[in-house]
């Protein structure tokens, strides 16, 4: 597979723009939450309001915030892809200057000495571009996070050492969220990074608090931090200051703790906070070649050529379903077309499971392998003894 740089600037230009106007999820979901739980008055006022301006936002396409913020790009390669490194990073700038120049945006970017603003959303390092691997196959995932400098102002980075212990970790977390009170944008996602090298665990503290709310430490004994932060310390902690939602009050101060670790040296424990605001915008585009079989340019000829034959296979399914079945033949024609649907439905989450839990485009297309050699095998028994003509299917 080769990475087309056109293809990524374009990415990056609408994926910035998309990030901007449409909330994850599972943002909205931990909204529903923070709703449902919340006792106090103007903390579900507040929260209501919120989840207003939200719908607002999309349904006009107008942005959540109008803080643009400092623009991330995470790239995830698959194997078997060849690209320009340069290319590919000259890409996404462009495509992140276009979205400002184009749409336009309001950049929020600037020199940190001058203070000029090119009104790019780019400047010197900036947009941050993150570059990894993984093991799926041809496959390129761009990741665009947008994050705005309410939540940005919320990090802190304290190098402790081994004989502080975990609860030196949990206590450095928890002051600093209340420390930050409403100055993030509360409810908020709280990014912990533990170990690592001073920089690697800022950074995977924000790795942490821009992943997808409610999901877990990779880490065994990050998810138990993790898990005894959100549900009890952290809550009991932070929640019953009233800082509450925008920090005018109430207990929905946080959606969840979310924690990375990192090996680290064994005279340290360093341990970084990333705060997230309520407004966690990111959105994410995946290329990849579609083929059951990794053959290069033949599997790009057969790709649309199984599509064709799914054209004329559908009706001669249909035909042959309904054959014979006298006044049930309308019902049994809707029955068909609804089944087609449901299963439409299903098998396409069964192919996404499999893709993501095993990283193979080749094993999920074994799916609807599966379907067409049932179909195959159907077709035959349904031919046995029956003569096809231009105009009918007679029994002989």
């Amino acid at each position: 597979m080769q990475l087309d740089p056109k293809e990524v600037e374009e990415l990056a230009k609408t994926l910035y723009i998309r990030a901007l106007k449409l909330l994850p999820p599972d943002i909205k979901r931990g909204f529903d939450r923070l709703v449902a739980n919340e006792t106090d008055a103007t903390g579900k006022t507040i929260l209501g309001t919120m989840v207003q301006n939200i719908a607002v936002a999309e349904r006009t396409q107008n942005l959540l915030c109008q803080d643009t913020g400092i623009p991330i790009y995470n790239i995830t390669i698959g194997k078997n892809v060849e690209f320009d490194g340069v290319a590919m990073k000259d890409a996404i700038r462009r495509g992140c200057e276009r979205a400002t120049k184009e749409h336009p945006l309001r950049s929020s970017v600037v020199h940190p000495v001058t203070r000029r603003n090119e009104q790019t959303s780019c400047g010197i390092g900036v947009p941050l571009i993150n570059v990894d691997f993984d093991s799926r196959e041809e496959t390129v995932e761009i990741e665009m996070i947008p994050k705005g400098s309410g939540s940005e102002n919320g990090s802190f980075l304290q190098m402790l050492i081994p004989a502080d212990g975990v609860k030196a970790v949990k206590r450095f977390v928890i002051d600093k969220v209340i420390e930050c009170g409403g100055r993030v944008c509360p409810p908020t996602i709280v990014g912990v990074g533990i170990g690592g090298t001073s920089d690697l665990c800022m950074h995977i503290a924000k790795v942490a608090a821009t992943r997808p709310l409610g999901t877990t430490c990779s880490d065994p004994e990050g998810a138990k931090i993790e898990a005894e932060l959100s549900e009890a310390e952290l809550s009991e902690a932070v929640n019953e200051l009233g800082i509450g939602p925008q920090g005018l009050g109430g207990r929905s101060t946080s959606f969840r703790v979310h924690v990375e670790v990192a090996a680290t040296h064994i005279t340290m424990n360093p341990v970084a906070v990333n705060i997230q605001c309520h407004s966690a915008r990111r959105a994410n585009a995946i290329i990849i070649v579609l083929a059951m079989m990794d053959i290069k340019m033949v599997s790009w000829i057969l790709l649309p050529f199984s599509f064709l034959f799914m054209s004329i296979m559908f009706p001669f399914i249909f035909a042959l379903s309904i054959r014979n079945l006298g006044e049930q033949t309308k019902i049994a024609a809707s029955g068909h077309v609804m089944a087609v649907g449901a299963a439409g439905s299903i098998s396409a989450v069964a192919m996404g499971w499999l893709w993501d839990n095993y990283h193979s485009v080749a094993l999920s297309f074994a799916l609807p392998l599966i379907g067409f050699v049932r179909v195959r095998v159907t077709i035959s028994g349904s031919l046995s003894g029956v003569d096809a003509t231009p105009d009918v299917l007679t029994k002989t």
